[in-house]
């Protein structure tokens, strides 16, 4: 496996550009990240552009965080043309567990292929169809409570071959269910509006970068070291949103 420290410089030398289907609260500090770490993002909204930047991208992050019917066509054009391009995909299944119509869209992805699911702990029990606890989009349950809903959805033939569940230790997950957990961060992290939605756009470039079931894994690593060096300096919300940049750019240098 590749190491964290690697990571900058890995995806920066491949320069992955990644088709970011996500809310407009979150667009802003997705594209911020990726930029950090050297891929490239784009953000295409009309469903007429969708095959054609598919097809000329290395990955697709599939977000479901303002989502409502029309943005629901998007995802499911977005995601048969990767399918057919044979272009890894990430979902991140925002707000699942909170409402019928929301829960069943994202169960519908996640039959799809995605190489990577990233969720919280809700999320995760959500789309194996286990009761979920959120308030907001934001997660009631515990990591180890969502670790045997993932094995399950892993298990599924259409399934992904990677989870991510987030929290103050991210569990990952491959297909041999084995379990790692993404040690670090920051206490300020969680409080960064949009911070999970950015970290799935991150492993969507990471799973372009490298074909192993670790990709996951290590984005999320990556989002624990630059929050950690965030922290060291940071004297508010601010200033740790600028320092967490700061972190994914020199990622290669900090080793802290």
């Amino acid at each position: 496996m590749a190491r964290v420290f690697d990571f900058r410089a890995d995806v920066a030398a491949a320069r992955p550009l990644v088709v970011c289907l996500t809310s407009p609260v979150a667009a802003p500090f997705t594209a911020q990240c990726l930029s950090a770490l050297g891929a490239v993002p784009v953000m295409p909204g009309h469903i007429d552009d969708l095959p054609g930047a598919v097809a000329r991208c290395d990955a697709l992050l599939i977000n479901l965080g303002t989502s409502d019917a029309a943005r629901a066509d998007l995802f499911q054009v977005a995601v048969d043309s990767a399918n057919h391009a044979a272009k890894p995909w990430v979902l991140d299944p925002v707000g699942a567990g909170g409402g019928a119509w929301r829960t069943q869209l994202a169960r519908d992805l996640v039959g799809c292929g995605p190489a990577i699911v990233k969720g919280n702990p809700a999320e995760v029990r959500a789309l194996a169809g286990q009761a979920a606890q959120l308030k907001g989009v934001d997660s009631l349950d515990e990591v180890a409570s969502a670790l045997e809903a993932a094995q399950h959805l892993l298990a599924g033939e259409q399934g992904p071959r990677e989870i991510v569940i987030t929290g103050p230790q991210d569990a990952c997950l491959d297909r041999k269910t084995s379990v790692a957990w993404s040690q670090g961060g920051h206490p300020w992290a969680p409080r960064v509006v949009t911070m999970g939605c950015a970290l799935g756009a991150v492993c969507a470039a990471s799973a372009a970068v490298y074909a192993s079931e670790q990709a996951g894994l290590l984005a999320a690593q990556a989002f624990k070291e630059a929050a950690s060096f965030a922290g060291l300096s940071a004297k508010g919300l601010g200033s740790f949103m600028t320092g967490f940049l700061d972190g994914l750019d020199g990622l290669g240098a900090l080793r802290i």
